[in-house]
Formats: C-alpha cells, sequence, structure tokens
C-alpha cells in the first residue's frame, strides 16, 4: 500500500522546505513502493516522465503528479538546463557596446 502521506509531505517540503530531505523522502517512498511503481513509470524515458508529469498537473491529478515527480527525482540525476539567447545586433551597435566596454576603440579592416 502506498504511503500517500508521505506524498502530500514531499511535495510541501520541496516546494517551501529543504529541497536534500524532500530528495530523501522521494528515494524512500519510491523504495519502498517500487514493485507497485516500476511497471507503471519505468518504461518511461525521463522525457516522457516529465510530459507525464505535465499531463497530470493539467488533468489535476496532483497526487499522480506528486508520485511521477518522486520517481524522477530518485531515479535520475538532476539535468542542468542550459540555452543561448541570440540577439542580432547591427554592426555599429555591437561595435558601440564592444568600445564601451572595452575602453577601446575597435580598428576598421
Amino acid at each position: 500500500m502506498l504511503r500517500l502521506e508521505l506524498v502530500a509531505t514531499f511535495d510541501k517540503e520541496w516546494k517551501s522546505g529543504d529541497r536534500v530531505k524532500a530528495k530523501e523522502m522521494a528515494k524512500e517512498f519510491v523504495d519502498a513502493n517500487r514493485a507497485s511503481l516500476a511497471p507503471q513509470l519505468e518504461p518511461y524515458t525521463r522525457e516522457e516522465l516529465v510530459e507525464l508529469v505535465g499531463a497530470y498537473r493539467r488533468a489535476g491529478r496532483e497526487a499522480d503528479r506528486r508520485i511521477a515527480d518522486m520517481w524522477l527525482l530518485s531515479e535520475y540525476a538532476p539535468v542542468r538546463v542550459v540555452g543561448a539567447i541570440h540577439k542580432t545586433l547591427d554592426p555599429e551597435a555591437l561595435r558601440s557596446l564592444v568600445e564601451e566596454h572595452s575602453g577601446e576603440q575597435l580598428q576598421d579592416q
């Protein structure tokens, strides 16, 4: 039987408490319930699980969303999400920006 009180406590801890403690709670929950959770969640990739969490959220299935979140936290290492910001500057604006920060004039080539 799933310990659903731990699921709610995890969610509260994750949102406004100690994230390390929340991760420990997630691991404890998943380990204690692996036999019932694995057949449902193990077949999914990380990306599919993230999509599943979103689908649960949109459907208002908060208990399922929390359990899937706990599975993600206990079974996968964190991923640092980074991206590039692309902004196009005209050449004069770029020259002006570089000169402002370097204190040196750029030479035309």
